[in-house]
């Protein structure tokens, strides 16, 4: 895949992982049409596939967020009691990509400002990178804030996956073959210059 490729394949799947809408029925139809099967191509059944499984008053509630699948913060010295509690919202991943926000001249989307590190919002950052950052920088960030999605996958297939289970699946394919073709760049004679 292109850079270009790469940033168009995040920003798809920052569509993917947001609540569905036609706009997104009618990309995937057009470009991503593996991921449904048995009936799957209508949004009102998206749509309750993505209340079940990610909802906070009726659903399985699969969080999105990538705080709450880690400990809350990563200061071994922090006297707070909940401090390597893992659920919560907010903690050092959320700190670190409002960071990242600011240093980019970036806002936070109001409607991300108490979980930044959302699975959307990170997939948006990320497409962000494809375009402008250079590679070591998009290795260390998908290394430190998607490192988690195998554990999103783990609680998608927990919950019955359907169109989702395999949406994180082609996502962290994506993943797996960026982290495993750094890795193989790193490993790569320097030239002299």
């Amino acid at each position: 895949m292109t850079r270009s490729e790469k940033e168009q394949f995040s920003a798809f799947m920052a569509a993917v992982f947001a609540p569905p809408d036609k706009t997104l029925l009618a990309n995937l139809e057009r470009e991503e049409p593996s991921l449904f099967q048995n009936g799957e191509t209508s949004l009102n059944v998206l749509q309750k596939d993505y209340v079940r499984l990610f909802s906070n008053i009726c659903g399985e509630k699969v969080s999105l967020v990538e705080s709450t699948y880690k400990p809350w913060t990563a200061d071994k010295t922090c006297p707070l009691g909940f401090s390597g509690d893992k659920g919560l919202l907010m903690g050092d991943w959320a700190l670190h990509i409002k960071n990242i926000f600011q240093t980019l001249s970036l806002r936070v989307p109001q409607e991300f400002e108490g979980a930044p590190d959302h699975l959307v919002l990170e997939l948006e950052l990320l497409s962000y990178l494809y375009r402008f950052a250079p590679e070591d920088q998009i290795r260390r960030f998908i290394a430190d804030h998607l490192d988690w999605i195998p554990n999103l996958r783990n609680e998608i297939q927990k919950a019955g996956p359907g169109f989702y289970g395999r949406a994180v699946d082609r996502l962290l394919d994506f993943l797996t073959q960026e982290i495993h073709f750094s890795k193989e760049r790193q490993n790569e004679p320097q030239s002299l210059h």
